[in-house]
Parts: C-alpha cells; sequence; structure tokens
C-alpha cells in the first residue's frame, strides 16, 4: 500500500475490518443468483458445458474474493481487484455464449448483476478512482456483448438500449459503493484531523503535566533518599566515607532519573499507561518510535493495552524491540501471558488485521503462555 491510497481499509482498519462479512454473503448472494438464473434458462442454453463452466468461475471469483479480503491478509491489493473483476466479467461473457442465440430477453441473465453486486464492498479496499475505472471497462463489456446480442433477443431495439440495460446495473452499484467509501473516507480524514488539532491545543497542557509529574518524581526520589541522608549527616555531625560513597550514589540515581525523563517518548508513556508504571520495556536505542506514524502509534498502543488486559499478563515480560533493518523500522512486540495459543491468536487477531492494513507484513506467532508481533514501517 501507498500512503497516497486513500480508502477505508487504510485509514479505518478495525472498521473495515468488521466489515468484512459483507464480502463472503455477497459471493453467496451472487452464486446463488447465478444458479437460480442458469437453471431458468435451461431451455435457452445453447451451450450447456459453458453455461456450467461460466457457474465454476463465478464461484471461484467468489471465494477467492472472500479470502483475499480476509483482515489477516491484508491489505488487499491492485492485482486483487483486477483479479476479481476480470473473472466476474470472464464468467458473465461465458454466460452470454451458453445462451447466444437461444436467449429470449436479457434482463434476466445473471452476468451483469454477478459483476454489479462485487462492486458493492470493494471500494472499502481499494481507492475509488481504481473502481471506477474497473467498473466503466466492465460495463463496456458487457454493454457490448449486449448490443450485439441483440438482434437474436425477442424484443427487438436498438443496440444501445441493449447497452444500457447490461450497463447500468454495473454502474449503478459501483457508484452506490464508492459514494459510501468515499463518505466514509471523507469522515474518518475529518476526525483524524480534529484530533490532531485537539492534540495541538492540549499540548501546553500535556507540557505542565509532564513537567508537574518530572518534578513530583523528582521530589519523592529526593525525600527518599537525599533528606534522610542530610538529616543523619546534621545528627552525627561528621562525614565519613561510606556518606561519601552514599552520596555518590544519591546522585547517581538522581541523574539517572533525569536522563529517563528526557529520553522517555510517547511509547515509554504509552508502555507506562498500559501496566501502571514505569518499565524498562522499550529498546529503542534509534529513536525510531518517534518517526512512527499516527496508525502505527494508534495500534500499536491499542495492541499493548489490549494484553495488559489479559489475565496472567505479565508486565516484567513485556519487551518493544526497535531496530532498523534494510531501511526500515522492524518492530518485536513480545510478551508472556499465562492463556493458550488460541486464546491469544483470537484476542489479537483484530489488532494484527489493522497492522496489516497498514503494514502488508506484520506477522502474528502465539503459543501457549507468550505472543509476539512483529511488523515494520518507514520507507526501504
Amino acid at each position: 500500500m501507498t500512503g497516497a491510497e486513500r480508502t477505508p481499509q487504510r485509514l479505518d482498519p478495525i472498521g473495515t475490518l468488521s466489515a468484512w462479512p459483507l464480502g463472503p454473503l455477497v459471493g453467496v448472494v451472487v452464486v446463488a443468483y447465478a444458479v437460480y438464473s442458469t437453471l431458468t434458462h435451461l431451455d435457452q442454453l445453447t451451450d450447456p458445458p459453458l453455461a456450467w463452466l461460466a457457474l465454476a468461475v463465478i464461484a471461484g471469483t467468489a471465494i477467492y474474493y472472500s479470502f483475499r479480503t480476509r483482515p489477516v491478509v491484508a491489505p488487499f491489493s491492485r492485482l486483487g481487484l483486477i483479479v476479481v473483476v476480470g473473472l466476474s466479467v470472464v464468467a458473465s461473457t461465458l454466460f452470454t455464449l451458453s445462451v447466444w442465440g437461444g436467449n429470449r430477453i436479457i434482463q434476466d441473465d445473471w452476468g451483469q448483476i454477478a459483476i454489479a453486486l462485487m462492486f458493492i464492498t470493494l471500494p472499502l479496499y481499494r481507492p475509488v478512482e481504481e473502481v471506477v475505472a474497473a467498473a466503466v471497462l466492465a460495463a463496456l463489456v458487457v454493454g457490448i456483448e449486449a448490443g450485439l446480442e441483440g438482434p437474436s433477443l425477442q424484443i427487438v431495439n436498438m443496440p444501445i438500449v441493449y447497452f444500457t440495460v447490461a450497463a447500468t446495473p454495473v454502474i449503478a452499484l459501483a457508484l452506490a459503493g464508492c459514494a459510501y467509501a468515499s463518505v466514509m473516507t471523507g469522515q474518518t480524514v475529518r476526525w483524524s484531523e480534529a484530533a490532531r488539532e485537539s492534540q495541538v491545543r492540549l499540548e501546553p497542557e500535556l507540557r505542565e503535566s509532564a513537567t508537574r509529574m518530572i518534578h513530583q518524581d523528582r521530589t519523592t526520589l529526593l525525600n527518599s533518599a537525599a533528606v534522610p541522608y542530610f538529616l543523619s549527616l546534621v545528627e552525627r555531625d561528621e562525614l565519613t566515607p561510606e556518606d561519601i560513597e552514599e552520596a555518590r550514589a544519591i546522585a547517581a540515581a538522581v541523574r539517572r532519573v533525569a536522563v529517563d525523563e528526557v529520553d522517555r517518548g510517547w511509547l515509554e508513556e504509552s508502555v507506562a499507561r498500559a501496566v501502571g508504571h514505569q518499565t524498562p520495556a522499550v529498546v529503542d536505542p534509534g529513536r525510531l518510535a518517534e518517526s512512527m506514524s499516527e496508525e502505527h502509534r494508534g495500534v500499536l498502543g491499542a495492541t499493548i493495552a489490549a494484553a495488559a488486559r489479559i489475565h496472567g499478563f505479565e508486565s516484567s515480560s513485556l519487551k518493544i524491540e526497535i531496530a532498523s533493518v534494510a531501511g526500515r523500522a522492524d518492530t518485536i512486540v513480545s510478551a508472556k501471558v499465562g492463556v493458550p495459543a488460541r486464546e491469544l491468536r483470537r484476542t489479537f487477531m483484530p489488532y494484527l488485521a489493522a497492522l496489516r492494513s497498514i503494514s502488508s507484513d506484520a506477522t502474528l506467532d502465539t503459543q501457549d503462555g507468550s505472543v509476539t508481533i512483529q511488523f515494520s514501517y518507514g520507507e526501504s
């Protein structure tokens, strides 16, 4: 996927995940209607083997589409669009040839309806421009075929009429699907822009809050270590070599806290919020997490929070490693969670689907008691 592809799957992977069952449902409807229509055309078939071959092709198309749009194999590529539309058109053409010369009317042929139904959900996965272009090409094919078939039909009319009757369902349903996807995409973009604007407005307040937290951490450290040390010196009124070593240890602890606060980024804060305390879980020497996109940050933060909520999660085992590999930031998230692998896979599958929508190389490895998620981002 490229950054220029504005699709619901790219901008709202979780929402598209919930809409995935529409694909298989449409496939079942298409195949069922094709079978019904073929049976009602038995007395009009001039080449029955082609009719059965057309059914096999459209059934294979529905199966491929259902499999290829599964969240675990996201994103749906341009090649997937070409395969789905191309095979649908091939199936429609085969059926048209199977009734050529014996067909009475084209209104009850299933070819153009099957293609049109396929276009309902395609805009969820591919840019509107690509879907409209594919719909126009498909409509031209079925329309031209209908126009050429016209002289053998019962109702005699101009070829343009047959062309319009066959092409209109394809164009109409494709445009309807594109309109829905465009509205969904626009709303998602506006929501993201509003969220960014809110973040900018809240930045001064967040900085002030962070400053208070840092001050509190330092005060706590001084109250627990430095104050008792100085009180002890005042009471004893003497300085020993042990006191000097203790002073050095306290100073080192204060410096360590200060360095940790400087190095602490959004990912460290996300981990701290998820597990309830600061933890050295993040291993990011190159500070590559700061270049992570908003989509990646959102999904990664949600994944960490989901892991922390599972009963049996060991916070000390959480580890997030980010390193540069072949020009991309490779991220590995691992943790020990005391539940079976099947339950872990069921829990993290939606997050994997969301990650695959923005990082096609995302993988999920679950074993009894542990889970590992890996993905990469950035330009190669």
